[in-house]
């Protein structure tokens, strides 16, 4: 597991479109809570087809942070959706829909602050 803290390129090794790039992948990313995850899909084509383009930069722990999200945020849907049947999966939908709000703004604030999501493999936030 890689240290996003330490050894890694400064902002400015990425380019202004690179930056915009991942603004509209996490914007994407938020869209997709609208759409019912749909749109989500797009926005984790996007982070996998330019993912070599972030390493060794201060944004590769956000492009692992959104895939990340994408794939747990799914099995949490997944798990919640087959408890539905005894009752309590409703209630883990709506923890797992605050889970994904919460990661989603966490990783956008840290994105517009420059700095890189510390651990970017959590499974909670």
């Amino acid at each position: 597991m890689q240290d996003f803290t330490t050894e890694l390129q400064p902002s400015g090794q990425v380019t202004e479109k690179q930056k915009k790039y991942l603004l509209v992948t996490y914007i994407v990313f938020a869209v997709g809570l609208f759409t019912g995850g749909l749109i989500t899909i797009a926005g984790l084509v996007m982070a996998y087809l330019k993912r070599s383009d972030y390493d060794n930069s201060i944004y590769q722990s956000h492009v692992t942070y959104l895939i990340r999200t994408f794939w747990i945020g799914l099995l949490y849907g997944f798990i919640s959706f087959i408890l539905t049947f005894i009752g309590i999966g409703i209630i883990l939908g709506v923890l797992t829909t605050i889970w994904y709000v919460i990661r989603i703004v966490k990783g956008f604030v840290t994105f517009y602050d420059d700095k890189p999501i510390v651990k970017p493999e959590t499974w909670l936030f």
